[in-house]
């Protein structure tokens, strides 16, 4: 499940914006949330429609110029490389809220160990 804090983790914000909108999420309101929601899955969704571009271009710049040639499959593999990229984002943006969940919770044991 995408969840708002998976969600900025994922869209491609600065590192300062990202920490912002995380330091902030819980005093935002319901239409905050939901415009940074639609943000990110805007920025997600332009970023995904370039990626492929590019990509698409790359590949017809390989068929001009006579490294490879056409094969109408080429368009479902640059779909899929694309996807794997979504994926690898949404991995990172796991990988790092799970490594700032253990720390807050090795901050909290030692704070809750008697000295």
């Amino acid at each position: 499940m995408m969840t708002l804090t998976k969600l900025i983790h994922t869209a491609p914000f600065d590192e300062e914006t990202r920490k912002e909108l995380l330091g902030k999420l819980d005093s935002l309101s319901e239409d905050q949330k939901r415009l940074i929601t639609e943000l990110a899955w805007t920025m997600l969704a332009t970023n995904q429609e370039a990626l492929y571009a590019s990509k698409t271009d790359a590949a017809l710049q390989e068929i001009y110029s006579g490294k490879v040639s056409y094969s109408p499959m080429m368009l479902d593999a640059i779909q899929e490389e694309v996807d794997l990229e979504f994926s690898k984002r949404e991995e990172q943006a796991d990988a790092a809220m799970q490594i700032k969940q253990v720390k807050q919770d090795i901050a909290n044991q030692q704070l809750s160990v008697p000295q």
